[in-house]
């Protein structure tokens, strides 16, 4: 069964807008910039991006940074890890 809101969606669950501009433990900082955009391209309809706008660029911008730390990583070790 489906409830209506207030807004008048019909949705299964009901949530309630939580921790919009929290980061802390977020498995996401880990990602990098190429898997972060290809996630987002893939699930944009089902992303609220004016609640979670602060929560979706700190992790745009860390994706980025471990893709530079990645690329870092790749380069000075890649004989020892071959």
């Amino acid at each position: 069964t489906t409830m209506q809101d207030d807004s008048g969606s019909n949705s299964i669950y009901q949530f309630t807008p939580k921790f919009q501009s929290s980061t802390k433990n977020n498995p996401l900082c880990g990602i990098t910039s190429s898997a972060w955009w290809q996630m987002v391209r893939s699930r944009a309809g089902q992303i609220e991006w004016f609640t979670y706008a602060p929560r979706l660029l700190v992790i745009s911008i860390l994706s980025f940074i471990n893709a530079l730390l990645a690329w870092l990583e790749h380069c000075m070790y890649e004989q020892q890890i071959q």
